[in-house]
């Protein structure tokens, strides 16, 4: 063992599995650590990604920010949605791992523009309001709309934005 290590330029000392060994070539360290902070930097960012500030609407570029319930009354309204009443208005957390339900629901949520992952473990507000045969929820993270659905009375989530 010894003299297979010598050979290769690393100095090796230690019996068995547990020895320790020292690469004699700085180049090697340096180059792998190098590509440890790459992968840390690329796996940062891919975990970082960011959610959406507008969803089309009838063509327009909508803002999904909301301050006060008159904004949430006005994205309802471009959604042809109004005067409905809350049914529930409460904190819930995004789960960070998710199961096949919220996998699916973030393709729901895509195919209208928005976009959970960066929401992650955070807190959201959850409102659901009553549009006579269908609910119809969203989900406010911070000032801003991160999710929309109506449901019918099967449960069947569908999308708010065709």
């Amino acid at each position: 063992m010894y003299h297979n290590c010598l050979s290769r330029g690393i100095n090796c000392s230690g019996d068995g599995m547990f020895g320790s060994v020292k690469v004699k070539n700085r180049w090697v360290t340096v180059f792998s650590l190098l590509c440890a902070a790459v992968f840390v930097a690329v796996c940062f960012l891919m975990l970082r990604s960011t959610a959406p500030d507008t969803v089309e609407i009838n063509g327009k570029d909508v803002p999904l920010g909301v301050s006060d319930d008159e904004d949430i009354s006005a994205f309802l309204s471009l959604c042809g949605y109004d005067d409905m009443q809350v049914l529930s208005d409460k904190e819930i957390t995004v789960p960070v791992i998710w199961n096949e339900v919220y996998a699916e629901y973030q393709e729901l949520q895509e195919s209208q523009g928005f976009d959970l992952v960066p929401y992650k473990g955070k807190s959201a507000r959850e409102i659901v309001f009553d549009c006579g045969d269908e609910y119809l929820t969203l989900l406010i993270s911070g000032e801003k709309i991160i999710a929309a659905h109506i449901n019918s009375d099967d449960g069947v989530a569908k999308p708010l934005i065709d």
